[in-house]
C-alpha cells in the first residue's frame, strides 16, 4: 500500500511488533482518515494485559520503524477476525475503526 507517497508492506509492521512477548497476534490495515489520506492502523491481541500490549506495540513501532511506516492508530482486539481457512479478515478490522471514528461509509 502507498502511505504518504511511500510504499509500505503491512507485513513489515506486523513482523516488527509480533516478536514482542506481550502481543499474541497482530494485523495492519489501511484506513482513510478524516482528511481523505490513507493511514495505517495496527490491531493487536494481547497475551496478557491489554495496556501492556498497546504500550509494547507503540514502543516497538517508535524504535524499529521510520516515521512514515508508523501506524496512526493502534487498537486492541480480543482476537483477529478470521475466515474458515484462517486468513485475517482485514476488511472487518477496517470497518471496526471506521465505526469508531464515525466515518462508516
Amino acid at each position: 500500500m502507498k502511505i504518504a507517497g511511500q510504499w509500505v508492506q503491512p507485513v513489515e509492521l506486523e513482523e516488527a511488533v509480533a516478536g514482542d512477548p506481550a502481543i499474541a497476534e497482530v494485523a495492519c490495515v489501511q484506513v482513510t482518515d478524516a482528511e481523505g489520506f490513507e493511514r495505517l492502523a495496527l490491531f493487536v491481541a494481547a497475551r496478557g494485559e491489554t495496556a501492556q500490549a498497546l504500550a509494547a506495540a507503540g514502543r516497538v513501532c517508535e524504535e524499529k520503524l521510520p516515521r512514515f511506516k508508523r501506524p496512526q492508530w493502534i487498537r486492541s482486539i480480543e482476537e483477529l477476525p478470521r475466515t474458515a481457512t484462517g486468513k485475517v479478515q482485514r476488511f472487518k478490522l477496517r470497518e471496526l475503526l471506521e465505526d469508531e471514528l464515525g466515518r462508516k461509509k
